[in-house]
């Protein structure tokens, strides 16, 4: 039945803008049926303003419905928003108030469990305003009957009127105002103002001087021509009411750590009112302003404020504070579509709202609540700042889609991965502090990200050096505690080190502080009062370190940098490498001048191309095989031999051992030109050779010459890694500097002039050997040559074959008298 009701009343608001059938006439002169139709349409507006009512005052009526005719369906009866409708729905009120309609309509919801409002019309009269047009005022009986909030019960009758507006152009009648007492606003406000209490008068006529020193709080109550002010009445027709309409228009009013205040009803009469602090202080009740519609931001934060109700109709709320006050239900900020910063912060809130119909939310602090599942953000894109710091919450997958997201605060909840981060393109800031999240690899992506906050987070140095590593530019704030400690032990050698690149300031509560995390190159050579490294531990992403001619003599405080590329420890009492195992990003070592005797623990320093260690205790270089890297490597006046780099297996193309430059000096010095220019020819060796240029010649591994301008071998005798050496058509006549190339393998020597073979004896490598057309005779000295697979000696003097018969390797053999024809024969 009910709902047949209020379908007739929807139809008929539906209708009631129709074009009606009255006719237009002089409003002097109208017939007496267009009056009377006039009326009966008056009379049928009183009927669905009783019917609006009483929907109102209907607790089976939804709220939907409800909003429906407040926001609504009411401007089908009224004129406009600004119609003024006289308080009637509080028992025994002593001052006039005024209200918007909509604020009364909101009162009738707000006030009563249930009410019921009934009219009987006693008279309706009609006139003309000053503009000329036509008005009918109805006055009539109003009975009200319910039951409020408080539970009281309600059960008044008092007379009414009702000022309606014809409109004879657009044929529309509409309700200008409703009263009970016929008053003006400028009485309105009269005894508004001479209601209020001491501190109202001060706050609201803060900086409003009604005439020179007389300000309006100052002025107790007032009239057209007196005023009470310190007690006393004074005649002065100065016109103090528009003073009091400043004071009324006011849009921003500030409570915040009043005492003295406790009671905001004063604020019904600021219907402009737009910001309202009352924070901090000892107002309790938000019900007084449940009709400020323009409001727009409200801090209640820090307050016994605990039901957000009366805030319902505030839709123009664009900022809410609440945080810290004893709300459990906040369900009505659905109703702020506006809504653009809500802050709970230190509720007792455990679980939040649909509040993805908020399209304009960027901002949510539900920090140091009772939430655990944000499942329910997940449809909030506008969002740019969340704060959820502090509460239960663990998975916060739900956060994925909001890719509007700026600032994020995650601090001290349980979250552990933040996976779901990687795709927050816009994120600015990130707080994990004090969570178990210790993998940053997620926010690799996010390019606009400058900060995350990570103190007393599971993030270890180690994952620190990974994201940093790829984002260099993002401030992790990260070990405060311990950066802090740190520095105010730091000796003032090593402060005077690292001050200008940090640029600490007084403070330590500075960004400064954790630039000490980012530094990336030490210099502290020569500073010979400086014997220790244990400053470096804090910079993980070093890539330079030079401590030569320190007294430092342990390097274990650089174990753990792993982003370390060059490292100088030259003339130093370092002596011990084993630290540097793990440094697996160095490139070049210098420890020349110093007591190092083993450099096995570089062997897995793939990286590592450089290797200094001049005038140090290096005896062995087995560990250069194993770095695959290695370009160039220092060893001269070590206890490096010919032997330890002979066994090496490196590529003289790609890598040289600089061991014995003296000698190597000394033997260019003494080279002849001929063999310096067959050098110099075939690898482009300057007019006065590096070292590292002699040490790849003589380190080559295949030789050929020819030209009757080379006499001698003499500079082969320190080529010792010489596997092929060819020559022919030369005047060299002696093999003896071959002697000790014991990696030979391979011997072209026909056409030479050479007679004795017994520099040969000891090359057991040797392999193939071409002795045709030389002056040989003997070939005893070859006997030793087990390897041997290829033997050439045709147009020698050579009678005897027989000390060659045990050289069971021999594939090729190749032998012929002059003047004979060439005869070859195998192992068999």
């Amino acid at each position: 039945m009910r709902n047949n009701q209020y379908l007739r009343y929807f139809l008929f608001m539906a209708v009631l803008v129709m074009p009606g059938l009255t006719p237009s006439f002089g409003q002097d002169k109208l017939p007496k049926e267009v009056m009377a139709q006039y009326k009966t349409e008056v009379e049928q507006m009183v009927s669905y303003l009783r019917f609006t009512l009483n929907i109102l005052g209907d607790p089976s009526v939804s709220a939907k419905e409800k909003d429906v005719v407040i926001n609504e369906s009411y401007l089908k009866l009224f004129r406009d928003a600004k119609v003024q409708v006289e308080d009637d729905l509080v028992k025994n009120r002593d001052v006039v108030t005024n209200k918007d309609v909509q604020a009364y309509l909101k009162d009738v919801d707000f006030f009563f469990k249930k009410v019921q409002f009934d009219f009987n019309i006693t008279d309706i009269s009609h006139d003309v305003n000053p503009a000329g047009k036509l008005y009918f005022t109805i006055k009539l009986m109003c009975s009200l009957k319910g039951i409020t909030i408080d539970e009281d019960s309600i059960n008044t009758n008092m007379e009414r009127y009702i000022e309606v507006n014809v409109d004879e152009d657009n044929k529309d009648l509409r309700i200008a105002s409703i009263y009970t007492t016929r008053l003006s606003r400028n009485q309105e406000l009269t005894f508004w103002w001479a209601s209020l209490s001491d501190e109202w008068k001060a706050l609201l006529g803060l900086g409003i001087e009604v005439k020179p020193g007389l300000g309006l709080s100052e002025i107790d109550e007032f009239s057209d021509s007196t005023y009470v002010a310190d007690g006393l009445v004074r005649e002065d027709s100065i016109n103090i009411i528009d003073h009091v309409k400043k004071a009324a228009s006011r849009q921003e009013i500030n409570l915040a750590g009043s005492t003295l205040i406790t009671d905001l009803q004063p604020l019904d009469q600021l219907k402009n009112l737009r910001k309202l602090d009352i924070s901090s202080s000892d107002i309790t009740d938000l019900f007084p302003i449940r009709n400020l519609t323009t409001l727009q931001y409200l801090d209640c934060s820090n307050t016994m404020v605990e039901d957000l109700q009366p805030l319902r109709y505030c839709k123009s709320l664009k900022k809410l504070f609440i945080d810290n006050t004893p709300v459990t239900d906040i369900s009505v900020v659905n109703n702020f579509d506006k809504l653009e910063v809500l802050h709970l912060a230190h509720t007792v809130i455990d679980s939040l709202p649909a509040l993805e119909v908020l399209l304009h939310l960027k901002d949510l602090d539900c920090s140091s609540t009772n939430l655990a599942q944000i499942g329910l953000l997940s449809g909030m894109k506008t969002l740019e700042e969340l704060n959820i710091s502090n509460t239960s919450i663990e998975d916060v997958a739900a956060l994925a889609p909001l890719v509007n997201l700026k600032n994020l605060n995650l601090s001290q909840t349980k979250t552990k991965n933040i996976n779901a981060l990687e795709g927050l393109a816009k994120l600015e800031t990130l707080n994990i502090e004090r969570t178990e999240v210790d993998d940053l690899s997620p926010l690799v992506g996010l390019n606009h990200l400058v900060s995350v906050f990570a103190d007393g987070s599971a993030l270890s140095m180690e994952g620190f050096v990974a994201f940093a590593s790829a984002r260099p530019e993002v401030n992790v704030i990260f070990m405060t505690e311990a950066l802090a400690g740190f520095w105010n032990g730091l000796s003032s050698d090593w402060k005077a080190v690292l001050q200008p690149k940090v640029s600490l300031p007084d403070s330590l509560e500075s960004i400064a502080l954790h630039r000490i995390l980012h530094i990336e190159e030490v210099d502290i050579s020569k500073q010979s009062y400086i014997d220790e490294l244990s400053p470096l531990q804090y910079m993980p992403l070093l890539k330079t370190v030079d401590f030569s001619g320190t007294a430092i003599s342990d390097i274990t405080p650089i174990a753990h940098l792993s982003k370390l590329e060059r490292l100088k420890g030259s003339h130093t009492k370092v002596i011990d490498l084993a630290a540097a195992r793990g440094l697996i990003s160095l490139r070049t070592i210098d420890f020349s001048h110093t007591g190092v005797s083993d450099i096995s623990p570089l062997v897995a320093l793939k990286n590592l191309d450089t290797l200094i260690f001049d005038f140090s205790k290096v005896k062995f270089l087995v560990a250069l095989d194993l770095m695959e890297h290695f370009k160039v490597a220092y060893f001269d006046s070590t206890y490096v031999t010919d032997d330890d780099v002979y066994n090496l297996k490196f590529d003289i193309d790609h890598a040289v051992v600089v061991y014995k430059s003296e000698r190597l000096r000394s033997w260019w010095g003494n080279m002849d030109d001929a063999w310096q220019d067959v050098f110099k020819q075939q690898h482009g060796l300057d007019a006065r050779p590096s070292r590292e240029q002699l040490h790849m010649v003589a380190g080559v591994k295949q030789l050929k010459v020819s030209g009757t301008s080379i006499k001698n071998l003499n500079p082969i005798s320190e080529m010792v890694r010489l596997e092929s050496l060819a020559f022919t058509d030369t005047r060299i006549s002696s093999l003896a500097p071959l002697a000790n190339l014991k990696n030979l393998k391979v011997l072209l020597a026909a056409g030479n002039p050479i007679s004795d073979v017994e520099p040969l004896a000891g090359l057991v490598t040797l392999e193939i050997l071409d002795l045709d057309n030389t002056q040989i005779d003997d070939l005893d000295p070859l006997q030793s040559l087990a390897r041997l697979r290829e033997l050439k000696f045709s147009g020698t003097n050579v009678r005897d074959i027989s000390p060659i018969e045990g050289l069971t390797n021999l594939e090729v053999l190749e032998f012929a008298k002059p003047g004979y024809a060439r005869s070859t024969t195998s192992p068999d």
